[in-house]
């Protein structure tokens, strides 16, 4: 009932590698955010075997704001991540974060901005405004950090975790362990928390915005709770977790 999520934005390769091993050396994982274009993730994407395991996803080809951008150069950011990401580390890039957290003021132009992140195949957006509580966005393309990148965990064990799947999600930039601006022992002991807390899940952000739409879409028939994902998703009836498996539908007699 509980999952961490962490991400790093720019693909600064220098600075993630000591990232990447601390991560892999805990069996933990994370979310990277690269720019295809940008000099600042060039490295990364030339070491595409060094974040395996990993999830990367867009963070727009040139690291431009996105108010205001012409639906075509949308496009253009979007889907040169997309290939140039996707093909260097086998994934589908299918998640984005908003560089310098840029995002439309007006509601109608950031409604049509989604609109078109979503028919490029995106499922969540990351924004870098903090969330109130620990519950999931509401909407994932308006995927917001709800606590500091150094939060102790025992906050996030202590919030209420019975109705929904909650979520610790932070954000940072590796650059900034290289700059001293991050303590990188502090956050090896974050590292060693979340390892040790077997309540916890660390998943990638896209895997559990995954999980989470799929927990959602869930649909209740004559014959029983249909599950239409590819994924397993849990429920929880009196007190026992039980499993739907993927693309089936499991009879209410076995609730």
């Amino acid at each position: 009932m509980r999952a961490s999520c962490q991400s790093f934005d720019d693909g600064t390769l220098g600075a993630e590698w000591p990232v990447l091993d601390a991560l892999r050396k805990r069996g933990l994982t994370a979310t990277f955010f690269m720019n295809s274009r940008h000099l600042q993730s060039q490295d990364a994407v030339k070491y595409p075997r060094r974040y395996a395991g990993f999830e990367v996803a867009s963070h727009g080809a040139s690291h431009k704001g996105f108010a205001g951008m012409p639906e075509g150069q949308v496009r253009d950011e979007i889907e040169t991540d997309q290939k140039i990401l996707g093909d260097a580390f086998g994934q589908v890039i299918d998640g984005f974060a908003y560089p310098y957290g840029n995002v439309p003021k007006e509601a109608a132009d950031l409604v049509k901005l989604e609109n078109q992140l979503r028919a490029l195949g995106l499922i969540y957006a990351r924004w870098t405004g903090g969330a109130k509580d620990y519950a999931p966005p509401a909407d994932f393309m308006r995927w917001k950090p709800n606590c500091g990148f150094l939060a102790p965990v025992e906050e996030f064990l202590a919030a209420p975790a019975e109705e929904t799947v909650c979520v610790r999600m932070s954000f940072t930039h590796s650059i900034g362990f290289a700059r001293g601006q991050i303590s990188f022992d502090a956050w090896e002991k974050i590292l060693d928390r979340l390892a040790a807390e077997t309540a916890i899940w660390n998943v990638s952000m896209r895997d559990y915005a995954r999980y989470v739409m799929a927990l959602r879409a869930l649909e209740k028939t004559e014959a029983g709770l249909r599950n239409n994902a590819a994924i397993a998703v849990w429920v929880r009836v009196k007190g026992r977790a039980i499993a739907v498996p993927a693309n089936s539908t499991l009879a209410w007699s076995a609730l």
